[in-house]
């Protein structure tokens, strides 16, 4: 069995930080999807990757990590089309307190653009509801290729170092914690 946060079962160390081969990332997105929802990239049959719940009903081969651009950006996991703002219970407004953390598996280039969204949507007066969301969001962003500085905003970047492994920056406590 497989510990939901510990990917070193089959991490190599590296002089520096650790390491993921890259035939190992459908098993580290099937081991967090046991505890947390988790959220990938998956290829449909157009070729186009379409970001979906993670499910034990999903086939691992159809993940897709090295897209370019999706039609749907993952901002829907932030900003849904449709959200119960409150609900009046005994002639009170309340709002609901049910967000469920999730974990988001998306390319470097989506994570920059939650960080551009993180600084219109978190400016005063910061949006509430986005500011929710977000809290309870753990990004794991892979980059195609090697990066000349990190953005925060992540909580655990895979960098591409070779065509077989990605060598994994942790950014936050999150972040550590799954890459342990």
């Amino acid at each position: 069995m497989i510990n939901k946060y510990n990917i070193i079962y089959d991490i190599i160390e590296l002089k520096m930080p650790k390491a993921i081969a890259k035939e190992k990332l459908p098993l580290l997105v099937q081991a967090l999807s046991g505890k947390i929802d988790v959220f990938a990239p998956f290829k449909k049959k157009n070729g186009e990757a379409v970001f979906e719940l993670v499910s034990a009903e999903k086939k691992n081969e159809n993940l897709f990590f090295s897209y370019d651009i999706t039609p749907l950006p993952p901002k829907f996991l932030f900003l849904p089309p449709r959200e119960t703002l409150f609900e009046i219970k005994n002639n009170k407004a309340k709002i609901p307190t049910n967000i469920k953390p999730f974990l988001l598996f998306c390319s470097y280039g989506d994570l920059v653009g939650i960080v551009e969204l993180d600084e219109t949507m978190l400016k005063e007066p910061a949006d509430f509801f986005y500011w929710r969301r977000r809290q309870k969001a753990t990004i794991i962003a892979i980059s195609k290729t090697k990066i000349k500085s990190v953005v925060a905003g992540g909580d655990l970047v895979l960098e591409k170092i070779n065509s077989d492994y990605y060598r994994a920056i942790a950014l936050t406590a999150k972040g550590r914690k799954i890459s342990r």
